[in-house]
């Protein structure tokens, strides 16, 4: 070995990239606990790197369904690239899932009389990020495509006559899913009133957001907040990304947790807050990488 080229160490990448389709699972079924048992798969579709970086993929045509009639969902697939050279380095991530559903039924506390069962669906739900990270310099993260979320409704049963479905529409965009840095978040964040009046409300805090501050940040330094600006259900129009319907629980669209260096994303999560409770969480990533 050339004793000059010895005494130059390269830098090394280590890889991280995660993907997940579809998950969920049961806490409570005719309000009695349930306790998940290692040999009770509740994820399908998901790919994850190594270190080293390469190509992790897969594909579940017909998972084995703990919770039905509760949690059901069709084909799984993601895919999760790690490539790159000595100056910079890409990871590519996507996840999908096909025919969603979770259904709960209303508890005599949530006030919701005449319904039998309320449903959250899904035709198709599809994620695709990209991340860019230089050698020397913040990640940049990009949604490869506008997320898919086709057929995405809310089905209420009365105990008597048809079901109503009620249509979700979404408003998507983001600047740190967009190519900006954190710091140009921060910047932009703090220096621009029409861009702090645009993102602010977005954010996950605990109190008040003043307008020259930066982003609050969780104990451990990330922010939280959506890719979604806003949403429609049954044409009327919503801010934020949380949708609460009686006797059915909350719908969280395009959660987002975002430091510097790494972008979690969430498409669909739900927590069904009746009997059956539970959470399914759908079209997931997370990607980041560092330096040595």
């Amino acid at each position: 070995m050339d004793q000059a080229n010895a005494a130059k160490p390269v830098r090394e990448f280590v890889f991280r990239g995660n993907a997940m389709a579809s998950g969920g699972y049961l806490k409570v079924l005719d309000g009695k606990p349930i306790v998940l048992k290692p040999d009770m798969v509740t994820v399908h579709g998901e790919s994850s790197l190594p270190g080293i970086g390469g190509i992790s993929q897969s594909l579940v045509e017909r998972p084995v369904l703990r919770f039905e009639p509760w949690i059901r969902y069709g084909r799984c697939e993601t895919h999760v690239e790690g490539v790159g050279d000595n100056g910079s380095k890409l990871t590519t991530l996507r996840a999908s899932v096909e025919q969603v559903s979770v259904t709960t039924r209303p508890s005599p506390q949530d006030n919701v009389p005449n319904v039998r069962e309320i449903s959250f669906a899904a035709e198709h739900l599809s994620l695709q990020v990209r991340s860019l990270h230089p050698l020397d310099k913040q990640p940049t993260f990009f949604l490869l495509s506008p997320p898919v979320v086709e057929g995405v409704s809310l089905r209420i049963t009365p105990l008597q006559g048809p079901a109503k479905t009620m249509s979700f529409e979404l408003d998507f965009g983001h600047p740190l899913l967009a190519g900006y840095t954190m710091d140009e978040f921060d910047h932009e964040f703090t220096t621009k009133r029409k861009f702090f009046d645009e993102f602010s409300p977005r954010l996950k805090t605990k109190g008040a957001v003043k307008f020259g501050d930066k982003p609050p940040r969780s104990e451990h330094g990330y922010v939280f907040t959506s890719i979604v600006k806003a949403y429609k259900l049954d044409g009327k129009s919503y801010a934020g990304n949380v949708h609460f319907e009686p006797g059915f629980g909350k719908i969280t669209f395009g959660q987002m947790i975002a430091d510097g260096y790494s972008r979690r994303v969430s498409l669909v999560k739900v927590k069904t807050g009746s009997d059956p409770e539970g959470f399914a969480s759908y079209a997931a990533v997370d990607t980041n990488g560092i330096w040595s």
